[in-house]
C-alpha cells in the first residue's frame, strides 16, 4: 500500500516475497529493485517464472504476463504462493515447538507438586468451591452461546457483561432521565 510504487513493482515485490518466504531451496537469484529499467524487469520476470516452475506451481506464468500485468493468472499464482507461505509458516511453527519441547525436556523440569505456590493455589481452590445460587428453569430458551455463558455465570452468582448487553443498556439510558434510573411513565 505504498502509493509511490508502480503496479509492476507491487506485483513483482509480492511474488518475490512469496517465493522467498516459502523457504523452497531454489538456485535462482531474484534481486528486486524498485523502479528498475526494462531489461531488469525482463530478467526479474524470467527469474520469477523459473522459480515458480521449480516450485511446481499449478498456475504457469509467462514473463510477459508479469510485465504486462495480466491480473487473472497473476492472481491465481499469487494465491497459490500465499497458501504455500501459510503452509511453510505452520510447518516452521510445529518444528520450532517440537524443538522447544525437546530442549525443555532435556534441560528443565516442571516444578514439583510440593512447591509453595501450588500448595497455595490448591488451598484457595479448596477453600471456596463454586456454589450454585440459582438454577435455570427447565423450559428456559437460550438462543446463543453468549446467552448460555451468561446464564451459567448467573447460576453461580457471577455477572458477565457482553457488548450486546452494553448496547441494550445504552439505548435504555437514552430513554432514561439521565441519572441511570428509568423515568416513570
Amino acid at each position: 500500500r505504498v502509493p509511490i510504487l508502480s503496479p509492476f513493482d507491487k506485483v513483482v515485490g509480492g511474488l518475490v516475497w512469496g517465493v522467498t518466504a516459502s523457504n523452497v531451496d531454489l538456485d535462482v537469484d531474484i534481486i528486486f529493485q524498485e523502479n528498475s529499467t526494462i531489461g531488469e524487469r525482463v530478467r526479474v520476470s524470467e527469474e520469477i517464472v523459473r522459480a515458480l516452475v521449480k516450485m511446481r506451481c499449478p498456475h504457469p506464468l509467462q514473463p510477459q504476463q508479469i510485465q504486462g500485468l495480466d491480473y487473472p493468472p497473476l492472481f491465481k499464482a499469487t494465491q497459490w504462493l500465499v497458501s504455500r507461505v501459510i503452509e511453510t509458516r505452520a510447518l516452521t511453527q510445529a518444528r520450532m515447538r517440537n524443538q522447544a519441547e525437546f530442549r525443555f525436556g532435556k534441560s528443565l523440569k516442571f516444578p514439583d507438586e510440593t512447591d509453595d505456590a501450588s500448595k497455595h493455589v490448591r488451598k484457595l481452590i479448596g477453600s471456596r468451591p463454586p456454589v450454585r445460587k440459582y438454577k435455570k428453569q427447565d423450559d428456559a430458551q437460550i438462543n446463543s452461546i453468549i446467552a448460555s455463558a451468561e446464564a451459567t455465570l448467573l447460576e453461580f452468582g457471577e455477572r458477565f457483561y457482553n457488548t450486546a448487553t452494553f448496547a441494550g443498556t445504552s439505548e435504555k439510558k437514552k430513554k432514561n432521565d439521565g441519572y441511570g434510573a428509568e423515568s416513570p411513565t
